[in-house]
């Protein structure tokens, strides 16, 4: 749901942002905190008000393309878990005489359910978390259209190993002192379809389903990478994103998930030698 700050005077709230979205009244509302779901904050677009004029006192209160709208919740969910996962646009608020007013212009454009008379009413812009939720959903549409046989699992795996988290950003939420207030507040970033959905000549998507049992482990060799991407100059990197549905506890004070997973990243060593790592691990006494 969307949050609605105390703050009602205009002044105040824009002031105040985005500062007021990390206070504990602005945290996500269950069912939210759902570990089994995704959970999606809201991004402003950056337009400007319809009513705007040099003169007119109208201003939207986070202004720039894809700053967290002024009405999204944040994180983090139950035991640390980062929530919401994704962010997409869910539109801006403005005020006006130092009162919070509503404007379609830094709405998000969707049919009217008062098309028929005497509204007439075709086409509409309002703003709210409620926009931001459906257009993740639509990409998981896509992706299941993609990939027919896939698995809810791996479509939250696509979705989150796609996001990426906008460059432009409020001060609050830039430079690395600040990196919890940018989980918290845009989880892992902005979902991408083509991301999702291909390899490129610059990235290459590799995925694996399988299952695991409880106190188990699977190894996974990445194949053998070209001398080209070795030998450039340039940054690299390798991403991972497990999704699982877990048992869940809700009424367990110690822990709301039943099993939890990790994975680790080794490089020059052989397979071998990182399977009887876990071996050993595995047979050690437990504490």
């Amino acid at each position: 749901g969307n949050y609605r700050c105390n703050l009602q005077e205009g002044e105040s709230r824009i002031n105040n942002y985005p500062n007021y979205l990390l206070n504990e009244e602005a945290k996500i509302l269950d069912p939210a905190s759902s570990a089994l779901g995704l959970t999606v904050g809201s991004l402003s677009t950056g337009n400007i008000p319809f009513r705007y004029a040099e003169n007119s006192g109208v201003r939207s209160v986070a202004h720039e393309n894809e700053f967290p709208s002024p009405f999204t919740r944040t994180g983090f969910g139950v035991d640390g878990m980062i929530k919401p996962e994704l962010v997409d646009f869910g539109g801006d608020e403005c005020f006006s005489r130092g009162m919070i007013i509503t404007d379609q212009g830094v709405g998000i454009p969707t049919t009217s359910k008062n098309f028929l008379p005497p509204s007439s009413q075709l086409f509409r812009a309002p703003a709210g978390t409620s926009f931001a939720a459906p257009a993740v959903a639509s990409m998981a549409a896509m992706l299941f259209n993609h990939f027919p046989s896939a698995t809810s699992n791996m479509i939250r795996a696509l979705l989150g190993d796609s996001a990426l988290i906008p460059r432009d950003r409020p001060t609050l939420l830039q430079g690395n002192q600040y990196e919890e207030n940018v989980l918290r507040t845009y989880g892992y970033g902005r979902a991408d379809y083509e991301r999702a959905a291909y390899s490129d000549q610059g990235e290459v998507l590799l995925i694996a389903e399988d299952e695991i049992n409880l106190g188990n482990f699977h190894l996974y060799e990445i194949p053998s990478i070209p001398n080209e991407f070795l030998e450039r100059k340039g940054e690299r990197y390798i991403c991972v994103t497990l999704a699982f549905d877990p048992p869940t506890r809700p009424t367990r004070g110690d822990s709301y998930l039943g099993v939890s997973m990790r994975y680790h990243l080794f490089r020059n060593i052989q397979l071998k030698r990182v399977e009887g790592i876990f071996r050993d691990w595995k047979r050690a006494p437990a504490g």
